[in-house]
């Protein structure tokens, strides 16, 4: 009898690691779950008020007043890059305060002047262009605030070298101080060029000459070594840490 009574505990003792390996093994039974993602897309366009192929006489002044549209679908830092062609002219003085004063030396320089409405219909705080020691007083540009505190600033120049076909170009390199959201507008940078006055031989009559206005943008949010909020209002340093980055992603 005490034989049989161990035998009967033995088999029970199996039935019961059996059975726990069957609940184990469904306790293991697993699923997949699949989450989409749509990737965000950064894109900016230019709108402005110009008439292209326009014809454009020495002193005349004319609307060119270009703004950038965050035309993409997340929160974006906007740049704008003006490129002004370069020649050596004789700009003449004013010819109607002073009919008599000889033209100012030749120099190489821009060929137009870049400003900005201050009166009605159009007012926009207007500001030159200072780098270092350097003031640019051919090129204003306008430094209004928008309704969430967000205005252009100026980051710095570069120089386009020449080439066959083209003259030597200044780039005058703004960004927006503040992140814009999708279908968010900036201010327009500036409102009006004009062809300085200049000796008529140094540049023929019929000659076609560019201003050439580039955007460029970069992700707000999630950008690597960027620490700045997009709720901050940035400074030109910043600004430029950013241009900076956008020119190694080759924008």
């Amino acid at each position: 009898m005490k034989k049989k009574k161990i035998k009967y505990i033995a088999a029970i003792t199996l039935t019961l690691v059996i059975m726990m390996g069957v609940l184990v093994a469904y306790l293991k039974s697993t699923g997949t779950l699949t989450n989409l993602f749509t990737v965000g897309s950064a894109k900016v366009d230019i709108e402005e008020d110009f008439e292209n192929n326009k014809t454009i006489s020495p002193g005349q002044e004319v609307t060119k007043a270009p703004k950038a549209k965050n035309s993409g679908t997340i929160d974006e830092y906007i740049f704008m890059k003006v490129s002004v062609p370069q020649m050596e002219i004789s700009v003449l003085n004013n010819i109607e305060k002073a009919p008599g004063v000889d033209p100012n030396t030749k120099e190489k320089q821009s060929i137009f002047s870049v400003d900005v409405e201050t009166a009605e219909p159009v007012s926009h705080t207007k500001n030159a262009v200072v780098e270092e020691s350097t003031t640019y007083s051919d090129f204003n540009y306008n430094t209004t605030a928008d309704d969430k505190s967000g205005s252009w600033v100026f980051v710095k120049t570069e120089t386009i070298a020449a080439t066959a076909t083209e003259p030597e170009y200044k780039s005058f390199i703004f960004g927006y101080n503040r992140a814009l959201s999708p279908q968010e507008q900036t201010q327009t940078l500036f409102d009006k060029v004009s062809l300085k006055r200049f000796m008529e031989e140094e540049l023929p009559g019929g000659e076609s000459v560019n201003i050439k206005v580039d955007s460029m943008c970069l992700q707000a949010d999630n950008l690597d070594g960027n620490t700045i909020a997009n709720s901050s209002a940035l400074t030109s340093a910043e600004l430029g840490a950013l241009y900076t980055v956008c020119k190694n992603k080759g924008l």
